[in-house]
C-alpha cells in the first residue's frame, strides 16, 4: 500500500486498483478501479488491505513443469 498526500492510500490487489481516501474521524471512502464503492471505518479497511497484501506476498508460486510434445514435421506434398 502506498500513502499519498491528503490521506490517500492506493494498493493493487489481484489486478484491481484499490484506493481509500481518509476523511477524518476514522471514516474513509473506498474506490475500486476509480469507481466509488462507499464509506467504511478507516482502521478496519487499512488492516484488511494490509492482510491481503501480506497473504499474496507470502503465497508460494506455482510452477507447472513443461510438458514436452512429440515433434511432428509438416511436409508440404502439394508440389
Amino acid at each position: 500500500m502506498i500513502r499519498f498526500e491528503n490521506g490517500i492510500y492506493r494498493s493493487v490487489l489481484q489486478g484491481n486498483t484499490v484506493e481509500i481516501v481518509y476523511k477524518g474521524a476514522n471514516v474513509c471512502e473506498i474506490y475500486l478501479n476509480n469507481v466509488y464503492e462507499g464509506i467504511a471505518p478507516f482502521d478496519y479497511v487499512r488492516q484488511k488491505l494490509y492482510q491481503q497484501e501480506k497473504k499474496r506476498r507470502l503465497a508460494a508460486a506455482y510452477y507447472k513443469h513443461y510438458e514436452y510434445k512429440e515433434f511432428v514435421p509438416i511436409i508440404d506434398v502439394s508440389i
